[in-house]
């Protein structure tokens, strides 16, 4: 069988990178300020979003293209190919300095929030045929400026935080008609811990109990398995613990003594890679796990 390819995109020293398979190359100096923050592989072609200087930047095959003007602070988050297509998620800072949550395809954009009473992040996209699916959060006065969940189809939203609940969305993926989308639940505004949590056509299925705080920050589906990554924070609160949920069974990447970070999750055949970080004073190591061991092939990041 082929061997996979591992790709990862982050910032090492101050300087955007995309790794494969360890070897990292540069797209960015220190000069341009810049951070590479999600990654698509589409045949022979990298490509590379998120943010230099203030102005969302695509990097194809190391190739770095500018996608908005710098007039106001705006990054991307997450990027998807479909076809000749390129698909980003983000946001964008207005004049009033309100921030609007949008996405753009092959560069032009579509605002997903107004900027008017309320501001917006755009986290996560995923295409399925013509239809675009983005996930984020909104902050919305009416709701007392707590964070509500949200999806957006083809621009029109559906919230995930409904009634007196709130929460972030983090990552979606769909399957077919099936939505998913993790990212962290609030009971009330009132509750002091979150709980991770995964929705399914906007049904929560909680992977934490809420006696400390979690989040789960990516999902990937492969038929009906569920494959969520994350963290929670230990039982002392000193630090946290990265951790991989399959169909809601939690497996520890992390022993809890430091903070690590479960940031993704993508599954090639039996084998599922998890990318994160570990922080200890002055030093933050960039990690991948392979079935739950870690490959540290990186250096700090």
């Amino acid at each position: 069988a082929a061997v996979a390819e591992v790709y990862v995109a982050g910032v090492e020293n101050g300087i955007a990178k995309v790794w494969k398979n360890g070897v990292a190359t540069n797209l960015s100096t220190l000069a341009d300020n810049a951070e590479a923050n999600s990654v698509f592989v589409l045949g022979t072609d990298v490509y590379v979003a998120g943010v230099a200087g203030n102005k969302v930047r695509v990097w194809k095959n190391g190739v770095g293209t500018n996608v908005t003007n710098g007039a106001n602070y705006a990054s991307a988050s997450s990027i998807y190919v479909s076809g000749s297509d390129v698909y980003l998620a983000g946001e964008e800072e207005d004049s009033n300095f309100d921030v609007d949550a949008k996405v753009w395809k092959n560069g032009v954009v579509t605002n997903l929030t107004s900027g008017v009473g309320v501001s917006g992040y755009a986290t996560s996209v995923f295409v399925v045929g013509t239809d675009v699916y983005v996930a984020g959060t909104i902050t919305d006065s009416i709701a007392g400026q707590f964070e509500k969940a949200v999806v957006w189809k083809n621009g029109v939203r559906t919230l995930l935080s409904t009634g007196t609940t709130f929460g972030v969305a983090r990552s979606v993926f769909v399957v077919g008609t099936d939505v998913y989308v993790a990212g962290q639940y609030y009971s009330s505004a009132t509750v002091q811990n979150g709980r991770a949590v995964v929705w399914k056509n906007g049904i929560p299925t909680f992977l934490t109990t809420g006696n400390s705080n979690g989040i789960a920050l990516s999902v990937y589906v492969v038929g009906s398995d569920v494959f969520v990554s994350g963290v929670l924070e230990n039982a002392t609160g000193t630090g946290t613990v990265a951790k991989i949920w399959k169909n809601g069974l939690e497996t520890n990447l992390s022993t809890g003594t430091t903070d690590t970070y479960a940031i993704s999750v993508f599954v090639k055949g039996t084998d599922v890679y998890v990318a994160g970080f570990t922080e200890i004073p002055n030093t933050t190591t960039a990690m991948v796990w392979k079935n739950g061991l870690v490959n540290n092939f990186f250096s700090q990041a």
